[in-house]
Order: structure tokens, then sequence, then C-alpha cells
């Protein structure tokens, strides 16, 4: 049974059973579902309309002169709501059409991949629940005493808006920077209907994994040839122009101002990182297209400012989903592209 003191995150209602890059090793991914709060079910319940606004009439006025309008609602014929069934909290309109597919189904298949659980967690009150998980030892140094952890992620959504998803990302274990980059398959996480059989659920899964592994083979590879990669001064500013640049869609020159100031910022922030991020002082690593990458990937892990609401995900939330889910992971890619270039 998972005995780990539970990470949760008290101001939101994410809850995780920690932090992606801490692994509590769950061979049996069921008994990673209540620590991880991810032990609810979804239901489709009936939408309903306002059809129409009643007025009481004069005989009614005169039993009751404080008598008040009613609205006559009417149920909508081709669409319910998802509703998480513990709180009442609805995710989104679905079709009637739509088919729930439980937490539990999602965990049991990680358990019928054979895959060990590192976390789990919610996001979004359960909106979307994603599990990290790896087969075998999956770790591999770029450079000598800097590891990484290759994960395999399975995701789903409960609001109608996206399937099972099982696509890689991997970790950075000294400063957990989670890296996404974008694979030659450009198929590559390809969804998992929620209408689908469990056979046949299970097949296409299966033929995903595959497909995840070959993409944590190409990862590793990208990161060999970064850690070769030397990186002048002037390789660095043309990353930056490429990546962040100082001028318009036209090219032109930005003016001075707000827009020109953020993106200085960001520049002068991600340089930072890039001299003296986390980890850049292992040897070997300093200097290199692999320290330049790692510095677009702590700023977009860690530093990217996010817009949060109150009672809702904590930044750290919102830029993980923004890289796994998210236009999060373009920048560190471009990047990449940039440096191998």
């Amino acid at each position: 049974m998972v005995t780990d003191t539970i990470w949760t995150d008290h101001r939101t209602a994410t809850r995780w059973l920690s932090e992606p890059g801490e692994d509590h090793a769950v061979t049996n991914p069921l008994e990673a579902m209540a620590p991880s709060g991810c032990d609810f079910e979804v239901e489709k319940r009936a939408l309903y309309y306002p059809a129409r606004t009643i007025y009481p009439g004069a005989l009614e006025l005169m039993r009751d002169p404080n008598a008040q309008p009613r609205v006559e609602y009417r149920e909508l014929a081709r669409h319910q709501v998802s509703v998480r069934s513990d709180t009442g909290s609805a995710f989104g309109p679905v079709g009637k059409g739509y088919c729930e597919l439980q937490n539990r189904e999602l965990f049991e298949l990680a358990a019928s991949l054979g895959l060990t659980v590192a976390t789990a967690g919610a996001l979004d009150n359960g909106r979307r629940v994603w599990l990290l998980c790896y087969k075998g030892s999956a770790t591999f140094e770029p450079v000598r005493g800097d590891a990484v952890k290759q994960y395999v992620c399975l995701s789903t959504t409960h609001d109608g808006s996206g399937a099972v998803h099982i696509f890689d990302t991997d970790v950075r274990i000294v400063c957990r920077n989670t890296f996404r980059l974008a694979h030659r398959d450009a198929r590559n996480g390809t969804s998992i209907r929620h209408t689908a059989s469990l056979p046949e659920r299970f097949a296409l899964a299966s033929d995903q994994l595959h497909r995840t592994f070959a993409a944590q083979a190409e990862f590793r590879e990208v990161a060999a040839r970064l850690a070769r990669v030397q990186v002048s001064a002037n390789k660095w500013t043309a990353v930056l122009d490429g990546t962040i640049p100082l001028t318009d869609v036209g090219g032109a020159e930005l003016p001075e101002g707000r827009a020109r100031t953020t993106r200085e910022n960001k520049r002068e922030e991600l340089t930072r990182l890039f001299e003296a991020g986390v980890g850049q002082d292992i040897p070997g690593v300093r200097g290199t297209g692999w320290a330049a990458l790692n510095a677009f990937t702590q700023w977009s892990t860690h530093a990217k400012a996010t817009r949060t609401q109150e009672g809702g995900d904590s930044a750290q939330a919102k830029r993980l989903e923004a890289l796994w889910f998210g236009a999060g992971s373009d920048l560190p890619n471009k990047a990449a592209e940039l440096l191998l270039a």
C-alpha cells in the first residue's frame, strides 16, 4: 500500500502523490488512486435551460400579492453535463453519446501495461487526471552525474475536451525540469477514444507505449547531441533572437514600452538561468547546448509568470498542465531546434 506522506496543495483543487520528479514506485497502479485524490467517479446528468418566464396572473396575485415570476426549465435533448459524483462539481457539457471513462479504468490501463506509478494527480478539481509512470530503470545521463528520468504520462479529461493520451515526458532530477520535446513522429501521444472497447483500448495503448519508448530513445539522442554543442555568446544571442525576438512579426525593432521590456526581462532571466541555473555547475554542463535547453526548460517549468484564480490550481500546476497539454513546451522545442541547427 502507499504509505508515503501525501503532497497536497491546500490552497488549490490540485492534489498529487508528490511533485513530478519524486518517485513513490507504486507497482500496483490501483493503490495510487486514493492518495493522489483520483478515487472519485464521474457521471452524466440532465442539462436544463430556462425556456420561459411565467408571470403571475391576476387571480394568483389576488391570492398572493407577493407572488413572483417563476422560470420554467426544460431538459436539453442532445446534451448532458459531466459531473464529479462525490462533490457534484460540473466539468462541462457533453453529448448524450459521450462515454465516461472512469479514473479506475485509467489506472487499470496503466496496470495492464505493466507500468510503475511514480506519481499521479488531478488538475482543476479533477477535470484532468494524470499518471506519471515508467518501466524499468528509465534513467540516463546526458552528462555524467546529471541524471534524467524518462516517464510515460497517461491522462484523461472529464469535460468532453479530450480522450486518453499516452506520451513521453522527462524530468531532470537535480532541478525537476520537465521536458516534452517534439518528435519526428508528429503523432506521438495519439489519443484513445473514450468509446473504445476495453480490448481495443488495450491494443491501442500497447501500440502507443512502443511509440513512446521510441520517442524516449530519440530524446536521449537529442540530449547527448546537445551536451556536445558548445554555445558561444553569439550562438546564445541567436537562440534568444529566434525564441524571444526584440522585433515584431514584420521584423521591425520593437519600440520602447511594455512589450519590449517584457521580452528583455525574459531574455535576461533566461541568460541568468543559462549561466547559473540549477544544475549548471555539474562538471561538463555549463556552456553547452544541454545547459541552454535546461535554461529554457527551468524557466517554463518553474519561473514563467502564470495567472491563477482563487480556489483554482497553483501556478506550478498551471505550468505543468501547459507543458504537458498546452503550448508550454513550444519555447524549449524551438530552442532545441536552433541549438542543433
